[in-house]
């Protein structure tokens, strides 16, 4: 891949979800969720996308306890403000007091991908994906991962992922775009 496009890939911003989440219990379990998927899979408009997808954002950042919930934002807040120490020990904490809480463990993956520890990521991705098998966020971390990897293949194979859950993400879009474009031309021989 050549330097230029990498480096498109790779300066990919992170984007944390800032919103309030309400007091009540949701998660991956939220019964909401699989109608919000049905509604993100059949939109033709993008803005109408957004909104399923922050209603879907809404229900996984919600804890399945007050405890886990206040804890999860504490650990996001940590890491906006670049206090990784205490944002790993309150993950730790969440994902051993709350196993089954998939957002715990897909922030704690994005903790590791801030890091620069993609193969740790990339485990408690595979454990956010075992619980909520829709996380297109998680997808798409993986993909950011495999980038960084330099494992392109598996990269485009998570993008795709991605966006079979989502259609709509045009970040994701662009990376599977350039990366089919790369390895068919590696294919290739060009």
């Amino acid at each position: 891949m050549n330097a230029f496009v990498f480096g498109r890939l790779i300066g990919v911003a992170l984007v944390f979800i800032t919103q309030t989440v309400p007091a009540a219990f949701a998660d991956q379990t939220a019964p909401e969720l699989p109608a919000l998927f049905d509604q993100l899979q059949d939109s033709t408009d993008p803005s109408l996308a957004i909104v399923y997808e922050q209603e879907i954002w809404q229900r996984w950042l919600t804890g399945p306890t007050d405890v886990a919930g206040d804890n999860l934002n504490a650990a996001r807040a940590a890491m906006s403000l670049d206090k990784l120490d205490r944002a790993d020990t309150l993950l730790a904490e969440l994902t051993k007091s709350t196993p089954k809480f998939a957002e715990a463990w897909n922030q704690r993956a994005l903790l590791r991908f801030l890091r620069k520890d993609y193969v740790g990521a990339l485990r408690d991705i595979d454990e956010t994906i075992r619980l909520e098998p829709r996380h297109f966020g998680a997808l798409s971390g993986r993909g950011q991962c495999y980038l960084r990897l330099n494992q392109p293949q598996a990269a485009l194979a998570a993008f795709e992922e991605a966006l079979a859950i989502h259609p709509w993400l045009a970040d994701v879009t662009r990376h599977a775009e350039i990366l089919r474009t790369y390895l068919n031309d590696k294919n290739q021989g060009i």
